[in-house]
């Protein structure tokens, strides 16, 4: 299931050219679609902004869900499409968007163990969190695997797990895994 900040609700999710707007759109055609294990919710074309409403991420629990078409079970991921070098979360402050996020039984996944790192400078994190914008990393909440390869490095290149201007972070019992930056 394609995810997009540009994407819309009323979409199929089944492309890039057709992604979802929210999470919970994305859990539902996964859960509801004809998706079988193996999977995933892929972030393309822009970040997501998380919006009003759509601040609970999580699958079932131990980070499952089940298909009710397909009747199987897995544990997917929410990944980097390999297209997109953006950021893939973004916790903005307005009222449109949501200002606190919970993260519990979830995988967000920057791809890199896939082969998809980034090679430029550009703002390419899993998780942005604004001003007054509030992440909570709960149980089995998982970032991992975003990786950046440059030439030289460079003092203003961000991190790449999780950047935090004016926010905050809360990890009560998630992780943050294999992210950095490696240089030529």
């Amino acid at each position: 299931v394609y995810i997009a900040g540009n994407g819309k609700d009323t979409n199929d999710g089944k492309s890039p050219a057709t992604p979802v707007r929210t999470f919970a759109r994305a859990k539902e055609l996964l859960t509801t679609g004809a998706y079988t294990s193996g999977a995933n919710i892929r972030v393309c074309n822009s970040t997501v902004q998380i919006s009003a409403g759509d601040d609970q991420w999580s699958f079932d629990p131990g980070g499952y869900v089940t298909n009710t078409t397909t009747g199987e079970t897995w544990k997917p991921k929410v990944i980097r499409y390999d297209r997109f070098k953006g950021r893939l979360l973004g916790i903005y402050r307005g009222s449109s968007f949501a200002s606190t996020v919970t993260f519990t039984d979830i995988i967000i996944d920057g791809g890199s163990e896939e082969g998809i790192v980034a090679t430029t400078e550009t703002e390419d994190q899993l998780l942005h969190i604004n001003y007054g914008g509030t992440a909570i990393l709960g149980e089995n909440a998982i970032l991992q695997n975003n990786r950046k390869m440059l030439a030289t490095y460079s003092s203003g290149v961000y991190g790449m797990g999780v950047y935090v201007c004016g926010g905050t972070l809360e990890i009560n019992g998630g992780t943050i895994q294999n992210v950095g930056i490696d240089s030529s």
